[in-house]
């Protein structure tokens, strides 16, 4: 599928010749930066509903006869118009929204002299409508069929934006959704992540861009973020999070510890790995940070060197916390 950009030079991901997760020789993106000019425009091409005449035939009598009442994602995306950010529209440290110019490869001034435990954050736009309604309508309608076609979406601009790094574009992604307690998955029965986390693999592995999802992390049970204010949603996750260990059932069915897949691999094709930390949405990023943050020091305990660590998320919203 043919992406379009509004930069000088049209950008073509994937390649419709020997996708390998990264451009063509000769059609790399310019990432921009300091020294480095603007960030091209670069952004995916808009959803649209899949399916030829029999398709479009069959929607009709749906929603004729059948009384549908919520159409699928990319039909309520064409009907509204809706487009992902581009690459330039967001601060590509921190995510959030930037004017042209404002921020490069550095960040933006909010995040420039901050340390955050990822080194690139990617994002499918504001916590605006109608992307916010389509993430209540994962989370809180269970709705597993929108979670996936979301999850699409996010992988495939977790790829653009990895094209557009040129000869830096990793050679494959590792996919670590946050995890969300077990009584929190019962209560809504949907795991939210894990479910975006698993479409934007598939989108990944579909546009030949190796990834697969591993899920090491797990999480206690603590009060929502939404009902902490800013300074206190850092408090609230810290220390809520660790790596699962291989307990009695695990060794019984011969299986070793999470980190176990990840010391079997090569050196080399660890280093050129970016592992990605997905959620739904990230307001102050504390939870973001206390995932990449756990992931990192279990990596680093086992002996694991971890080149990048991304994190992506499907929404951003406007509060700048810390």
């Amino acid at each position: 599928m043919a992406e379009r950009s509004e930069a000088r030079g049209a950008f073509v991901w994937p390649p419709a010749q020997g996708r390998a997760g990264a451009p063509p020789a000769g059609r790399s993106v310019p990432s921009g930066g300091p020294g480095g000019g603007p960030r091209a425009e670069v952004r995916l091409a808009p959803p649209r509903p899949k399916g030829g005449a029999l398709a479009r035939w069959w929607r009709q009598i749906e929603a004729t006869w059948l009384g549908v009442t919520r159409g699928t994602i990319e039909a309520r995306a064409a009907a509204l118009g809706w487009e992902a950010d581009a690459l330039s529209a967001f601060c590509p440290r921190c995510g959030r929204t930037s004017a042209p110019f404002e921020a490069g490869d550095g960040g933006c001034p909010a995040c420039r002299s901050k340390r955050l435990p990822f080194d690139r954050l990617v994002r499918l736009g504001a916590y605006d409508e109608p992307l916010s309604g389509w993430v209540r309508e994962v989370k809180f309608s269970r709705s597993h069929h929108a979670g996936v076609r979301v999850g699409e979406l996010l992988g495939r601009q977790i790829g653009l934006a990895a094209a557009a790094l040129g000869d830096g574009a990793p050679a494959r992604f590792v996919l670590v959704p946050v995890p969300t307690p077990w009584r929190r998955r019962v209560a809504r029965g949907i795991d939210h992540p894990a479910v975006l986390a698993r479409a934007a693999s598939h989108a990944l592995n579909r546009e030949g861009v190796p990834a697969r999802v591993w899920r090491p992390l797990a999480r206690a049970y603590r009060p929502m973020q939404t009902r902490s204010g800013g300074p206190a949603r850092a408090g609230n996750v810290r220390g809520s999070m660790w790596v699962r260990r291989g307990g009695p059932l695990r060794r019984w069915l011969r299986r070793n510890d999470a980190l176990s897949e990840l010391r079997a691999l090569p050196a080399d094709e660890l280093g050129s790995t970016v592992f990605v930390v997905i959620d739904d949405v990230t307001t102050t990023g504390a939870t973001l940070r206390e995932a990449c943050r756990t992931l990192r020091r279990a990596l680093k305990a086992g002996g694991i060197p971890i080149a990048r660590l991304w994190a992506g998320v499907v929404a951003v919203t406007g509060e700048r916390g810390g």
